[in-house]
C-alpha cells in the first residue's frame, strides 16, 4: 500500500470516528462542559496513537498490547471521579463504583 493511500485511510478513519463520537454524545453527561462520551473517545484515540508511535518506531507490539488495558483503567477512573464530583458524596450509588472497580480488575 502506498503512503498516500495510508494517509487517506487514516484521515477517513479519524473523520468517521469523530462523527461517531459527535453522534454518540447527544444527550451525554458532561465533563467540564464537554460531552463525556466524546471526551472518553478522544482520550482513547489519543492514548492509542501515542503508544502507536514508539511501537511503530521499534517495530514491536509490546507497547501497543498494553494500551487496551491502560485505556480501560484510565477511562474507568475518569468516569468514577466524574460521578463523584457531579453527584456529590450525598448521592453515592455503590453500584456505579462496583461496576467501575470490576472493569478495572478485569
Amino acid at each position: 500500500m502506498t503512503q498516500s493511500k495510508s494517509l487517506i485511510g487514516i484521515a477517513v478513519s479519524l473523520i468517521i470516528a469523530t462523527l461517531i463520537l459527535l453522534a454518540g454524545s447527544q444527550g451525554s453527561l458532561s465533563l467540564q462542559g464537554l460531552p463525556l462520551f466524546a471526551v472518553c473517545g478522544a482520550i482513547g484515540f489519543i492514548l492509542h496513537w501515542a503508544i502507536f508511535i514508539p511501537s511503530y518506531a521499534f517495530q514491536t507490539e509490546h507497547y501497543f498490547d498494553a494500551t487496551g488495558s491502560f485505556t480501560y483503567i484510565s477511562l474507568s477512573i475518569i468516569l468514577i471521579l466524574n460521578s463523584v464530583f457531579n453527584s456529590g458524596f450525598e448521592d453515592l450509588n455503590p453500584y456505579t463504583y462496583l461496576i467501575g472497580i470490576m472493569v478495572i480488575l478485569w
